[in-house]
Formats: structure tokens, sequence, C-alpha cells
């Protein structure tokens, strides 16, 4: 979890609270698709956009910076 400006309101899911993830081969996610996995890429969309629908849109931080990574941080509606 990070917390971009600290103790600072407004303290909003995917304005300045984003849950992430350091994987071992140096990638930052917030979700992981196991290699070899087949259409791995498609996999990554599809875990991001459950997440999002599931959790950021109804005010958790969770699946914001999957969500923002699939639309260039171009957050409308978040």
């Amino acid at each position: 979890m990070v917390d971009t400006n600290g103790i600072k309101a407004p303290n909003r899911a995917g304005h300045d609270l984003w849950a992430m993830n350091i994987f071992y081969d140096g990638t930052v996610d917030e979700v992981f698709v196991e290699r070899g996995a087949t259409e791995v890429s498609s996999k990554r969309q599809e875990l991001r956009e459950q997440l999002y629908e599931a959790k950021c849109k109804k005010g958790s931080y969770i699946g914001c910076f999957g969500y923002a990574l699939e639309n260039n941080f171009v957050l409308n509606n978040i």
C-alpha cells in the first residue's frame, strides 16, 4: 500500500492511495500472472478489470493501480 501524500487529505483510493506489488523480475503491478500462462497480457488485463470493478469502484484502494496501468494513468473513472 502506498499513500503518496502521507497523512494529508484527501486520502482517496486511486488519487493518493494505491495497492501495488514489486515482483522478483522487477516489475511493479497489482496483479500477478504466472509465467508460461497462455495469453499473459490478456489474463493480466482481465484480472485488473475484475479488481477495478469489485474493489476500486466501490471505494477500496485495491484495483485502482491496475486500472491506472491499463489506462496509461488517465484516471477519469476513479
